[in-house]
C-alpha cells in the first residue's frame, strides 16, 4: 500500500519534470523567433538512489522570474519552487518556498543570491505522524565559463527546517558544440542524515528551448547510524536528470 502510493506520487513528479518540461519547450520554441529576451526559467529534476540499499527518490521544480524582463541581465529575481523526497520504509518529505533576490550577470557569468520563506511537511507513515514546519530558506548559484570550451557551476541552499542543506559543484568540457561532460560532486543532508555524491555529468542536450542534463555516480551515507531516525542509503549508486526551459 505504501509502495503503491509513493510510486503514484513519483510518477506524477516524473511527468511534471519531463513531459511537462518538454511540452513547455515546444511552446517556447514556437515563440523563439519573436521573443529574444527571456524572463522566465523553469527548472526541474529528479534523482534516484539505486541498489544496495532502500530506494531513495528526490525531485524539484522551480520557476524563476526576472521582473526586469531579461534573465541574461542583472536585476531582481523572484522564485517559486518546491521539492520532495522519500525513502521506501521511511518518511516522505515535501517543501514549498518563495524566494526574492538579485542576479549579477555579465556575459556568460552570473551570480544569483536569494532568500525567503517556505513550509516543509514530513510524513512518517509507519507512525501516522505528519510534521509541518515554517522555514527561512536561502540559496546561491554561480555559473561561469572560464574559457570558451569549459564551464563551471556551483550552487548551495540552506533551510532552517531541520537545518537542511544542499551543495553542488560541477564542471564541464565541451566535447561537441554546446555539449559538455565533466565531474560532479554534491553534499546533501539535515539534522538526521548526511550524504555525499560524486560522479559525472553530461549536459547541454537541446530539445527546442529545453536543455537536458544527465548525471550518475556513487553515493555514500556520511552520518553515523545513531544520527538517523529512518533507514537511509548507506552506499550505492545514483542517476539523475535535470531539465531547464526558458520563456
Amino acid at each position: 500500500m505504501l509502495l503503491r502510493r509513493e510510486l503514484t506520487i513519483w510518477t506524477m513528479i516524473v511527468w511534471t519534470t519531463f513531459c511537462g518540461g518538454f511540452a513547455a519547450a515546444s511552446k517556447a520554441a514556437d515563440n523563439a523567433d519573436t521573443e529574444s529576451a527571456q524572463s522566465i526559467e523553469v527548472d526541474s529534476g529528479i534523482a534516484a538512489g539505486i541498489p544496495f540499499s532502500p530506494i531513495q527518490l528526490d525531485g524539484y521544480l522551480n520557476v524563476l522570474f526576472a521582473p526586469g524582463g531579461d534573465l541574461d541581465k542583472s536585476g531582481l529575481r523572484l522564485q517559486v519552487g518546491g521539492q520532495g523526497g522519500t525513502f521506501i520504509q521511511g518518511p516522505t518529505e515535501a517543501q514549498a518556498n518563495f524566494l526574492l533576490g538579485y542576479s549579477f550577470a555579465s556575459g556568460d557569468n552570473s551570480l544569483t543570491l536569494m532568500s525567503g520563506v517556505g513550509v516543509q511537511s514530513t510524513h512518517f507513515t509507519g507512525h501516522r505522524v505528519r510534521n509541518v514546519n515554517l522555514e527561512w530558506a536561502s540559496s546561491a548559484e554561480l555559473d561561469t565559463k572560464p574559457t570558451q570550451s569549459t564551464t563551471l557551476s556551483a550552487q548551495a541552499s540552506y533551510s532552517t527546517a531541520l537545518n537542511e542543506y544542499y551543495s553542488q559543484l560541477d564542471a564541464g568540457y565541451a566535447v561537441a558544440k554546446d555539449l559538455y561532460l565533466g565531474p560532479f560532486v554534491a553534499f546533501v543532508g539535515d539534522d538526521r542524515f548526511q550524504q555525499g555524491r560524486v560522479g559525472a555529468k553530461f549536459f547541454g542536450i537541446k530539445f527546442g528551448s529545453a536543455e537536458l542534463g544527465l548525471n550518475a555516480g556513487y553515493l555514500e551515507d556520511l552520518g553515523k547510524p545513531s544520527d538517523r531516525d529512518h533507514d537511509s542509503v548507506v552506499n550505492g549508486a545514483f542517476v539523475g536528470a535535470d531539465v531547464s526551459v526558458r520563456y
